[in-house]
């Protein structure tokens, strides 16, 4: 059994956890749009699967990370497997939200469009046109109809003018441009054909911002295990045969030294984290070993600052040295 010592968390690193999952949310409600999109209207069960989906996915990307950092150094094939799932998550995640500012921009350029003056102008100019062509039509059937066959054809080639008018101003409509009335609508026209580049850069940094966090976070919060079981140093009894003489008795004071410190259940992880504190402080300079860190803590249970020792090296924060000393990382 091992006890987990997790260290308390800072005002920075609140703040990371809190913007983290701020733009996790973001990611995660464009991922949601993007997949209740491909949903039927009408079908509650397709539209709650699609956002379980994107819960279940976009959760699993960020909670990857972590993960593939944790057990980096334990179980090397599981870290790889978890950060190639990680990678396959964080390109669909990424193209999903890439999707969604595309589908919010696209809609809200329509809006502006459609409300400006000049594509209602163009509008009525189509309907007028078009009505023009019905009446000249109608107006060469009469003519026709009264032996004019001049006229009437004459009125059929205003007909087929207005009509192509018609159609040329329905072309024109169609590729109308909105102007720019807000700063994202003036960014994308700068960019052009090429605004697909701007979506996909914000939303590379919606994605991987939130993953740095939780690296970081991981890195930082990464616990200190401490074994459960005690090594208890055996005790060794010795005698010292006394030689008696006859004329003069000697009495040899003896010094009481202060009794060690003893490691309990209770107070193991205290003293663990205090120890790597220390250590990290380099109160026990670059190289500090074992037995001065006994003889500074005044403990004489070795097995238990071995393990102190032991599972430092193993979060990458002391070194193992050939000559089987200790030398802190950098």
């Amino acid at each position: 059994m091992r006890d987990l010592n997790l260290p308390k968390k800072t005002m920075q690193g609140w703040l990371i956890t809190g913007f983290g999952l701020c733009l996790v949310g973001v990611s995660m409600l464009a991922e949601i749009q993007t997949l209740i999109s491909y949903a039927d209207s009408e079908s509650l069960t397709e539209q709650g699967l699609a956002l379980a989906m994107a819960v279940g996915l976009i959760g699993c990307q960020f909670v990857f990370v972590g993960a593939a950092i944790h057990v980096w150094k334990t179980h090397k094939p599981l870290a790889w497997l978890l950060a190639f799932f990680t990678l396959l998550l964080f390109v669909l995640s990424v193209s999903g939200t890439a999707a969604t500012l595309q589908s919010w921009y696209a809609t809200d350029t329509n809006k502006t469009l459609k409300s400006s003056d000049e594509y209602k102008t163009q509008q009525v100019l189509i309907k007028q046109l078009l009505n023009e062509s019905v009446e000249y039509k109608n107006m060469a059937q009469v003519s026709k109809s009264a032996n004019h066959l001049t006229k009437a054809g004459e009125q059929l080639d205003k007909s087929k003018d207005a009509n192509r008018m018609a159609q040329q101003a329905l072309l024109k409509l169609q590729t109308m441009q909105p102007h720019a009335a807000k700063s994202g609508e003036a960014l994308a026209g700068v960019a052009g054909d090429y605004k697909w580049v701007i979506w996909y850069v914000l939303a590379v940094l919606i994605d991987v911002c939130p993953m740095l966090c939780f690296a970081f976070l991981t890195v930082m919060n990464k616990p200190i295990f401490i074994k459960s079981e005690i090594t208890k140093t055996p005790t060794v009894k010795t005698q010292t045969p006394t030689v008696k003489t006859p004329t003069v008795e000697t009495q040899t004071p003896t010094v009481k030294a202060p009794p060690s410190r003893r490691i309990t259940k209770a107070n193991k992880n205290e003293i663990a984290q205090e120890i790597r504190t220390e250590i990290l402080n380099r109160e026990f300079g670059d190289v500090p070993g074992v037995r001065a860190v006994m003889r500074t803590k005044n403990i004489s249970n070795h097995g238990f600052v071995k393990s102190v020792f032991d599972l430092m090296g193993e979060n990458g924060e002391l070194t193992r040295q050939e000559n089987k000393t200790w030398l802190l990382a950098l």
